[in-house]
């Protein structure tokens, strides 16, 4: 069976991940793979995580790493699936939650040291290969959207500082992929303002994944 070509959407929280699935899935013919809303909705560790983060913070990102495995291993298995998939937050935003949580001492080096290990035995090997859509916004701007959709734990736990915190985690895992050659498409504020409500932004949005997906698409084995 043909292997499907992956497109992973990265982004803090509120960048419009969810949002922009859809729309680069319409636009690539693809299917899609909903992994960013796990934490709201079956992760069983999510109350404790928000009530202690240092204690929960390893356990926590550890099921999130295998359960996104087991969304995109379960698509794998089935045999009407589309030669594309689209991957909303998935395996790559596990290691900048993870990382994060290095860089401000909620979990420890060798925390960190065993999160790798499972990491790259479960998670590595079903992203080797796949084209990066990064979603890149101001603070302020997630704040905003964050307010707006009004979730209660959002409101109250995603802060400045946590939202800067996350937006390192991806700028080290972009240095990484970089360094690896992963093909990554930035997609800035200054760039497309708001591509849910903005028709002119939504168009210049999936004329860049087109492109982007056109260039780079023969790279993916």
């Amino acid at each position: 069976m043909a292997k499907s070509k992956l497109v992973t959407i990265i982004g803090n929280i509120g960048s419009g991940k969810s949002t922009a699935l859809p729309v680069v899935s319409e636009c690539l013919h693809a299917d899609q793979l909903d992994a960013d809303n796990l934490f709201q909705t079956s992760n069983p560790f999510a109350h404790d995580y928000l009530e202690n983060t240092p204690r929960w913070a390893l356990t926590n990102e550890l099921w999130m790493t295998l359960a996104r495995v087991d969304i995109i291993t379960e698509y794998i298995a089935q045999p009407h699936r589309k030669s594309v998939v689209v991957v909303d937050s998935g395996l790559l935003m596990s290691w900048v939650y993870a990382y994060s949580h290095l860089l401000v001492k909620n979990i420890t080096p060798e925390e960190w040291e065993l999160f790798s290990n499972v990491y790259d035995r479960c998670a590595v090997p079903l992203i080797r290969e796949t084209l990066v859509i990064r979603l890149k916004y101001s603070v302020p701007t997630l704040l905003s959207r964050i307010q707006k959709r009004g979730r209660g734990y959002e409101l109250e736990f995603y802060t400045p500082e946590y939202l800067t915190q996350i937006e390192q985690g991806i700028s080290a895992l972009y240095r990484k992929l970089k360094n690896a050659g992963t093909p990554i498409l930035n997609i800035t504020e200054k760039e497309i303002v708001d591509f849910e409500n903005h028709m002119p932004s939504k168009a210049q949005f999936i004329s860049m994944t087109d492109h982007f997906y056109t260039k780079h698409s023969q790279e993916l084995k």
